[in-house]
């Protein structure tokens, strides 16, 4: 599908148009997730003052055999959109998504362990471990 800075700028583009409500990418196997993390973005929504630093990424999990996988959630306000404008806009990212679903949650868990915040933006994140 892409390269890092590919999906960097797509995210980036529609972060600030406020078309995402949820991102998510990690690896999977067998239809498991093995390892991912999860951001939700929240418009509006500050988090108490609570702002992490970046990092701290997961990884210990044994993705050898798995795939990569990127997932984005678009938010109520891109259905919104026309569809004549969302087409011009992604003609403008590095590449176009497809439908797709994400993988179930396998042998793991979920935590919630980080929350940044910018310009009335927070974001959360959550991790799914082995």
């Amino acid at each position: 599908m892409g390269s890092i800075p590919a999906y960097e700028t797509e995210l980036v583009e529609r972060l600030a148009m406020d078309y995402v409500s949820k991102y998510e990418f990690g690896f999977e196997k067998d239809g498991n997730r093995v390892v991912a993390w999860q951001y939700q973005v929240k418009n509006g929504e500050l988090a108490g003052g609570i702002d992490d630093r970046a990092g701290g990424l997961y990884a210990r999990g044994d993705v050898s055999g798995a795939s990569f996988y990127n997932f984005m959630t678009y938010s109520s306000k891109w259905s919104q959109v026309p569809a004549s404008e969302q087409a011009e806009f992604e003609e403008t990212l590095p590449f176009n998504r497809s439908d797709g679903t994400l993988p179930s949650d396998g042998s793991g868990y979920w935590i919630s362990d980080k929350t940044y915040s910018r310009g009335g933006v927070a974001v959360t994140r959550r991790t799914f471990r082995p």
